[in-house]
């Protein structure tokens, strides 16, 4: 199954045409995750989410198959728009930031699907530690994008293929910026052909290899220490 990511923006008109445009190019068969940052309700409060769960009802009617961070809200809550919504799942990121809180706050009727996002989380083993939790629950697992470059995406990208995640945003975009894939000589991941990360061999610390003079010549400036 073939995934697509699309930023929405707390609008039902606006996300619908959105979502509807989407599903219209990839076809039935893809899993579309709608990203909302918190746009249904921008602050958490103790009010009704009746009102965030019918957008969201919406949404999954135009072919949204997950919303991550529809709303800011508790625990209690996600759980109760869970239930509101039906076959939507809901997928949580900023209540799962960082790892040692999140163990001890979320639970799983919040959602179908845990996002752990890259620079958010804390020490990596706190990272596998409810990487696992979230597993034991049954639930999926998504290791997000923090629009890393450089090493730290091989580095969140191992730490996905070793929990076995589902999927996993944390990609290089050579679109954005192409320097570090120039300089790149040698990394321990690498895509199949399908679109898949895959560990290829294992190397010392997390294996990527830089050439440090093309770096240096390329870079705006530099600091020795």
């Amino acid at each position: 199954m073939g995934r697509l990511k699309c930023k929405l923006y707390g609008d039902v008109g606006t996300d619908v045409a959105v979502i509807e445009a989407a599903r219209n190019v990839v076809g039935d068969e893809t899993y579309i995750v709608g990203d909302v940052n918190g746009g249904y309700r921008r602050k958490q409060s103790e009010d009704s989410v009746a009102a965030i769960a019918a957008a969201l009802v919406d949404l999954h009617a135009a072919g949204l198959t997950a919303c991550e961070d529809p709303a800011y809200m508790t625990p209690s809550q996600w759980a109760e728009v869970q239930r509101l919504v039906g076959g939507l799942d809901l997928l949580p990121d900023v209540p799962v930031r960082p790892a040692w809180k999140a163990a001890r706050q979320i639970n799983p009727n919040m959602g179908r699907v845990f996002n752990m996002h890259p620079a958010c989380m804390g020490s990596a083993i706190e990272v596998v530690t409810l990487g696992r939790m979230i597993q034991g629950w049954g639930k999926r697992l998504m290791v997000g994008d923090s629009s890393l470059v450089g090493p730290a995406c091989p580095a969140w990208q191992q730490i996905a293929i070793g929990l076995g995640a589902d999927w996993v945003e944390a990609v290089e975009k050579p679109q954005e910026n192409d320097v570090y894939q120039r300089c790149r000589t040698a990394a321990p991941t690498d895509r199949t052909p399908d679109g898949l990360f895959a560990y290829e061999a294992e190397r010392p610390g997390f294996g990527t290899d830089l050439d440090a003079d093309a770096l240096r010549e390329l870079s705006l400036a530099t600091v020795t220490l």
